[in-house]
């Protein structure tokens, strides 16, 4: 093992990187909050020269043998923190828009709804901490695909043992393949 996250301050740290070494400029960068709003670490997108995106966490951590702190392209330790836990914090009692992605998740935001995402999407559910919906109203809302469908089961599953209200929002059916939360707010913008 390289490096160890430190979690949860990292107010004292200088500011993260504005590109990546190999990948270059950032196309979007999302800020990860604790409930008290402090900055656990950043996700970053990149758009590949296929067409297709990567992201990847950068974190602050301390190199187990030299102890040299920095920002680091590693992930969040688990259980992973959600998108956003200090605009749940903020809204106890309000239902909540569980998405795939933080593209999808800010979307929702400018629609005027509360949302959220898990950090690594359909693969990472199961290293996702929940209990920041534990007892409230989820609405998930998965991208119409494969994997969204299994990562709306799997966290539907997990929602379930932590007695939230967990309600799947129905795909239309003139949804196109990997229609999803952003895709309204795009047919929002468009209609205006």
């Amino acid at each position: 093992r390289i490096a160890r996250r430190v979690i949860p301050d990292v107010s004292f740290a200088p500011p993260p990187p504005a590109a990546h070494e190999f990948r270059g400029m950032p196309s979007m960068t999302w800020t990860y909050r604790s409930a008290t709003g402090q900055v656990l670490g950043f996700v970053y997108r990149f758009e590949t020269s296929d067409g297709g995106k990567e992201t990847h966490p950068l974190t602050w951590c301390v190199h187990e043998t030299t102890k040299r702190a920095k920002w680091w392209w590693k992930s969040f330790p688990d259980p992973r923190p959600l998108y956003g836990l200090d605009r749940l914090a903020a809204k106890p009692a309000a239902p909540v828009l569980l998405v795939e992605g933080e593209k999808c998740a800010d979307a929702v935001r400018e629609l005027g709804y509360l949302a959220t995402t898990n950090l690594g999407g359909s693969t990472a559910v199961s290293k996702t901490d929940l209990s920041a919906l534990k007892g409230r109203r989820v609405l998930l809302w998965p991208d119409n695909d494969e994997p969204g469908r299994k990562w709306a089961a799997a966290l539907k599953e997990g929602l379930l043992e932590i007695r939230a209200v967990v309600q799947e929002i129905a795909i239309p059916a003139s949804a196109g393949p990997k229609w999803d939360a952003g895709s309204v707010l795009e047919a929002e913008r468009r209609s205006v």
